[in-house]
């Protein structure tokens, strides 16, 4: 089974191929659209036509103000359209999947996979990881959760400038990777070599679990094109357990990667994974 956290949203049929189609839970809804989430929703969804105006498609609208319904309705099959911390029972979150990436053992959705409409890595970055129970606020980090990448992102980037350094700060300085019994030594002070050893390198974590269970699939650390099935974005984003053979702690240890440098990852992940 492959985990996926990670994949495109756009506002045109968002949550079905036809409309939304929800209807509302008992209850209210939990608690605000944090600002990040927001924003992202404001530049992919609630736009003109889509879920915003006074005719919001599917009649579900994810303006400022009114967005918070998302967290108090359900798909036509029951399925709540957003779950915090629970992606494989979010629509929202199964819709954005890849049919052969969802566990057998998940609702059903109809429709075709979402989205139909222009790329939007960052905002899905922000939508996926707040699903998932991410903090997502702060862009800039709050003092806690220093940023070790871009302070902006480039339109294109690339490992040993933009990613290099939140692997190294994150993960080899911060004593994980750097000695002692980890399964992955990364040399420090090394962006080439640290590279070689994540892109289209087999896990050994699940390389080491599929020896035993052959039904476990071995993904690489970094698969260029594809965060959703790289173990090091599932390790970011806390949901490697969710791999059948995954295990151990999220990275990095000490805490989350700020928002800044987990969109960072992501999309330069998405790119390609360019050295």
């Amino acid at each position: 089974m492959k985990c996926q956290t990670m994949m495109w949203v756009a506002c045109a049929g968002l949550l079905g191929a036809s409309g939304c189609d929800v209807r509302p839970v008992d209850g209210e809804g939990g608690s605000e659209i944090p600002s990040e989430v927001q924003a992202a929703f404001d530049n992919a969804c609630a736009t003109p036509g889509c879920h915003s105006g006074a005719s919001p498609a599917g009649s579900l609208s994810l303006s400022a103000g009114s967005s918070d319904a998302i967290l108090s309705a359900t798909s036509s099959t029951g399925v709540p359209l957003v779950q915090i911390g629970d992606l494989y029972n979010s629509y929202l979150a199964l819709k954005l999947l890849p049919p052969s990436a969802i566990p057998a053992d998940a609702p059903n959705v109809s429709g075709a996979q979402m989205p139909e409409g222009p790329a939007r890595p960052e905002e899905v970055a922000v939508i996926i990881s707040w699903i998932a129970g991410l903090d997502v606020e702060g862009l800039g980090g709050d003092g806690a959760t220093p940023c070790l990448g871009p302070e902006s992102l480039p339109a294109n980037l690339n490992f040993e400038e933009h990613v290099f350094p939140i692997i190294e700060g994150g993960c080899i300085l911060a004593n994980c990777h750097a000695d002692g019994d980890n399964a992955l030594i990364l040399p420090d002070g090394d962006a080439m070599g640290t590279y070689d050893m994540l892109v289209d390198a087999p896990a050994a974590r699940l390389e080491t679990a599929n020896m035993m269970d052959p039904m476990v699939t071995v993904l690489d650390y970094i698969e260029p094109g594809a965060p959703d099935q790289s173990y090091l974005w599932l390790k970011v984003t806390n949901t490697h357990r969710e791999v059948l053979g995954g295990g151990g702690l999220p990275m990095p240890p000490g805490g989350e990667l700020c928002p800044s440098d987990m969109r960072a990852m992501y999309k330069w992940i998405y790119q390609g994974a360019a050295p």
